[in-house]
């Protein structure tokens, strides 16, 4: 299986530089460590526009099996309590961790592995 591109095609990757030259799989190796790292940035930004219907989820979540756990069968009630404590990590979850930070630290990891 043979592997053949122009370099010209990939005017947006911003390490052209460390492209010209190599051939074979150093070029498949070096694409696929682009392509992987352009993955988790783009999981990243995902994540950051996602992050006011993870809130309001999360909130939703948290009222509806807390009034399960008042309310609902007694036999539901440790089940209703799991729930609530899920909705409460996934909402601290969205708060804490969910924020610009988490999506600047790929793209400046980026940008200094392919300064070299």
């Amino acid at each position: 299986m043979e592997f053949s591109f122009d370099i010209t095609d990939f005017r947006t990757i911003p390490s052209v530089e460390r492209l010209d030259g190599l051939q074979g799989n150093a070029l498949v190796r070096e694409l696929r460590t682009f392509l992987a790292e352009n993955i988790h940035y783009g999981f990243c930004r995902n994540l950051l526009g996602l992050r006011t219907i993870g809130i309001i989820s999360s909130l939703f979540g948290i009222v509806a099996s807390g009034f399960a756990t008042i309310y609902a069968d007694p036999k539901l009630h440790v089940l209703a309590a799991v729930y609530t404590c899920v909705n409460i990590g996934l909402l601290l979850l969205s708060f804490f961790l969910i924020n610009s930070e988490l999506v600047k630290q790929p793209a400046t990891r980026r940008r200094g592995q392919h300064r070299r």
